[in-house]
């Protein structure tokens, strides 16, 4: 299937509040809030081709944030589908929500998030990790960040965890907050990172 054709998890931007809607929001938000407010923003798929061009929406993002015991972070140079990103760094693994995700609003957007993590990083199947929620990042300054509204979750995984990272994650790292900040990410990935502090 053309990857423009798959069809994708949005909600209209008027329905959002306007505190997740600033030109740079990373907002701590209770994860029952988050998903009453996206329910009753009546949600709704939309082929990828038209909500990429389509400012009235925001696709929803499950924006995962993978870290050891240690406070590492997985950290990639971004080189895959998305190329207005390249060139750019990032500490999440996200994607969009298809239909096939299935079940109530919130399962969802946790297996989307599942499904995600375990494409770009196959070994965690295993490991019994378990996302949390963290909040909400959107930036309205990149025709990328106009249409998409993060939903950051965290995943720990142990030390030693042996981790392969996919086509998309080639050359991923394990990097500390601080190594993770001095290169030069993406935006999503700094308003991420303000919501571990």
């Amino acid at each position: 299937m053309n990857k423009m054709s798959e069809r994708i998890l949005c909600v209209p931007r008027r329905a959002l509040p306007p505190e997740w809607l600033k030109s740079q929001a990373s907002l701590k938000v209770h994860e029952d809030v988050f998903f009453r407010v996206l329910a009753g923003a009546l949600p709704e798929f939309l082929e990828r081709g038209d909500a990429e061009e389509d400012e009235k929406f925001k696709q929803i993002i499950p924006y995962v944030l993978v870290q050891d015991g240690r406070g590492r972070l997985v950290c990639y140079p971004r080189q895959g589908s998305e190329a207005r990103l390249h060139r750019l760094w990032s500490v999440g693994v996200g994607g969009h929500v298809n239909p096939g995700d299935g079940g109530t609003f919130r399962e969802w957007i946790a297996n989307g998030a599942r499904r995600e993590l375990e494409e770009e990083l196959p070994g965690l199947r295993n490991t019994g990790y378990h996302p949390t929620f963290l909040g909400v990042v959107n930036e309205d300054g990149t025709p990328v960040g106009r249409v998409h509204l993060g939903a950051v979750y965290r995943a720990r995984v142990g030390n030693g965890v042996e981790l392969e990272g996919s086509e998309e994650l080639r050359g991923f790292r394990w990097l500390t907050l601080d190594e993770a900040a001095r290169l030069p990410l993406e935006k999503w990935s700094r308003l991420a990172m303000d919501l571990l502090k």
